[in-house]
């Protein structure tokens, strides 16, 4: 069980110093996707991501959602897959739904509009994921759909918090808007990632890479009495790092 913060340009000022060594994570707010405004960037995206690198927090990032088609939501994920090109990330791309003016939008289209922005996440290899909080989750969209596709982050916030509540549901439960941390004027979300997803996004290695980083060798007589005579044949090293 780890415990994690997520920022926007409203938490202000922020010394990272003091949170390296308070939280295991950290997601920043990256900007928003909507429908005639397709991305623009959260005012202290930069920063925080910057500070983050600088004292080895691990970070990933949310965008949130005005977009009410997945048309619109497609090219904000395209935006947003250019803009996170070189910025290398810990944890999942969010998209974050549960705006008013989404709310008169059927399951089918919220739906659409949370598969449109993935999707265009997933070309790069990258992590999605879906945020929102609970209300939204059980009656806003195909639940089953999106939790079965995508890695989940919920809100919910408790009178009492039982920090075992959700970890057979959620990957991540943001369980309270008003913790207070040093290095943090004001309140922060707090947040806890049932979900190893750190060690997991670190051990996944993209298809991709692995092709291109794979040695060939040419083919030798199918005759020889040994692996290392066959290396030897081919103009191969034979120590035990060639044949392993």
């Amino acid at each position: 069980m780890l415990k994690g913060i997520d920022i926007s340009h409203h938490n202000g000022n922020i010394d990272f110093s003091k949170l390296k060594n308070q939280v295991d994570f950290i997601i920043i707010k990256l900007g928003n996707i909507g429908d005639k405004q397709y991305f623009w960037q959260d005012l202290k995206f930069e920063e925080y991501y910057n500070e983050c690198k600088k004292y080895n927090i691990p970070c990933g990032v949310y965008v949130y959602c005005y977009a009410n088609s997945p048309d619109s939501a497609k090219i904000g994920g395209e935006k947003v897959r250019e803009y996170l090109k070189n910025k290398p990330l810990e944890l999942p791309i969010y998209i974050d739904i549960e705006d008013e003016e989404l709310s008169n939008e059927t399951k089918k289209t919220i739906t659409n509009i949370i598969i449109a922005f993935n999707s265009e996440i997933e070309k790069d290899n990258k992590w999605a994921g879906i945020y929102c909080n609970k209300y939204w989750l059980n009656n806003k969209m195909n639940k089953l759909e999106v939790l079965d596709r995508y890695t989940n982050w919920i809100a919910h916030y408790p009178k009492t918090i039982d920090e075992d509540k959700y970890k057979d549901d959620y990957d991540i439960w943001q369980y309270t808007e008003t913790a207070k941390i040093d290095g943090i004027d004001g309140n922060v979300d707090m947040n806890i990632m049932y979900r190893n997803l750190i060690a997991e996004i670190h051990n996944t290695t993209p298809v991709e890479e692995i092709i291109e980083n794979e040695e060939y060798y040419n083919q030798c007589s199918p005759h020889l009495a040994s692996l290392v005579d066959g290396l030897n044949e081919i103009g191969v090293n034979s120590s035990f790092c060639n044949r392993v």
